[in-house]
């Protein structure tokens, strides 16, 4: 494939992403009268006028250029509320300059392209994309893409792809395909190996796992709980979130939580069948649940691998009330979907400091089958709200005694430095396993694990997490 419609199929990655981007971030913004107020606003008189002569009406109707100017105009507020880099202004004038340059058929840089020029241009997308908080898995793609075209076929021989089909026949791969909420295509679930016998078999490669969110999810989150798909890559502290942001929340990150959740239990009790194959019951406590995408991931493996499990005791721990709200609203609704009797109870407490850890542990008069947190522990660190201590730790000794005595955690979170402790968050999970004196009895491979999630607001949405199934020291209450 040509440099050059690589660096177009970049430039389009761009263009959807800035458009989401900035439709996430300005509507917290501008609560009232948004469309006047960041859009038009932030246009010159010959732009607002194209706009509405074009009768546009959201963020993924306007021209690259547009976009731009909307983000210029906007960048001073943005870069308050966000704490964006003030580079970010003059690169974002750059890339415009970029798409200019490639945007026509006939322009030189298209019949004679400088390859020297081409890989800056590829190095100046990448580092904008990564100012704004891309993940890690669009960036790679930009990475995979600014390849000459020398080695490409070399490159593509040795990367680790998943295939996807589109409406029309068509077969592409995930690394490659534009990053449309409306691309019509269809993932093939990968089904778990069927001989996974004991933990190591449970190590994976980075190769995506990818899964149909279950149509009556997609209809209960999308419809009913009116979810609003908008990735971001801040560090996040759900626990402050309002409504508005959980439904951004509920949207983006349930889905995703749902399908790694599935994966990792089916892998564990298929690796475990002769431990859990005649049970009856089993009981989860989540710390920091959310919206409950990983207990609903947790549910559905179990059904699908423990098929003499009758009934399931969840109980719930979050600081947002909303968050809870729509957790009881999903499990209401899976009443109707699912065969397991769910038992949920929720515990609606804030964890500000050990004091409030505590005071949670000592609430909780049941033992449990297993202790999972995901994607929680990235806000103590954010908020560092155990001050210079290794928050993993104190959580895996504080909540160990609830555990039955062969009882078993679970602990995934995201793969990035943290902007706050300026530490990479898997690197600080296995110091705080270590530190607590916990066994490590499964993880995935290398760095973290991609999984990839299909529902009717994007295509094929991935993501990375760092996880592992762990048994605490015993003992372990601090």
């Amino acid at each position: 494939m040509p440099d050059v419609i690589k660096i177009q199929m970049v430039l389009d990655k761009v263009q959807i992403f800035l458009a989401k981007w900035l439709d996430c971030h300005l509507k917290g913004l501008y609560k009232v009268n948004f469309w006047q107020s960041a859009v038009l606003n932030a246009l010159i008189p010959e732009q607002r006028i194209n706009v509405e002569e074009n009768g546009a009406g959201s963020l993924d109707d306007l021209d690259f250029a547009t976009l731009v100017a909307v983000f210029l105009g906007n960048f001073k507020a943005l870069r308050k509320e966000l704490h964006l880099d003030l580079e970010l202004s003059d690169m974002a004038k750059h890339v415009k300059k970029i798409r200019n340059i490639y945007a026509h058929k006939n322009s030189k840089a298209i019949k004679n392209p400088n390859l020297k020029k081409v890989k800056y241009h590829f190095e100046t997308l990448h580092q904008f994309m990564d100012g704004l908080g891309a993940e890690v898995d669009l960036l790679r793609e930009i990475d995979e893409l600014n390849i000459s075209s020398a080695d490409s076929k070399l490159r593509a021989n040795s990367a680790l792809q998943s295939t996807v089909t589109t409406s029309n026949g068509v077969k592409i791969s995930v690394s490659s395909m534009p990053a449309t909420s409306n691309s019509l295509v269809s993932v093939t679930e990968e089904k778990i190996n069927a001989n996974v016998n004991n933990e190591k078999d449970m190590m994976r490669s980075n190769k995506p796992r990818c899964k149909q969110l279950p149509k009556w999810i997609d209809d209960k989150i999308y419809g009913e709980l009116e979810a609003i798909y908008c990735p971001c890559c801040c560090d996040m502290t759900v626990i402050d979130w309002n409504k508005a942001d959980i439904k951004k929340y509920l949207g983006t990150y349930f889905p995703r939580s749902y399908v790694e959740a599935f994966y990792l239990y089916s892998d564990y009790f298929k690796a475990h069948l002769e431990e859990y194959k005649d049970r009856k019951n089993l009981s989860v406590f989540d710390f920091g649940c959310g919206t409950g995408g990983e207990i609903l991931g947790f549910l559905e493996a179990v059904e699908q691998n423990l098929p003499s499990v009758e009934v399931v005791k969840v109980r719930a721990l979050d600081g947002n009330h909303h968050a809870l709200r729509a957790l009881k609203r999903i499990i209401e609704c899976r009443k109707s979907v699912g065969k397991l009797v769910v038992n949920l109870r929720t515990m609606p407490d804030a964890i500000d400091d050990f004091y409030d850890l505590g005071v949670a542990r000592g609430v909780i008069d049941d033992t449990f089958d297993f202790f999972m947190t995901c994607k929680t522990v990235c806000e103590f660190v954010t908020k560092q709200q155990f001050e210079e201590n290794n928050p993993y730790t104190n959580i895996i000794l504080v909540f160990s005694d609830i555990l039955v005595p062969d009882g078993k955690m679970l602990i995934t979170d995201v793969s990035t430095k943290n902007g706050t402790s300026n530490e990479w968050l898997p690197k600080m999970l296995d110091a705080g396993i270590k530190e607590s004196g916990a066994t490590i009895l499964a993880r995935n491979e290398g760095f973290n694990e991609s999984f990839v999630v299909k529902h009717s607001h994007f295509a094929c949405d991935q993501s990375k997490i760092a996880w592992r199934f762990i048994e605490p020291a015993k003992g372990g209450k601090v």
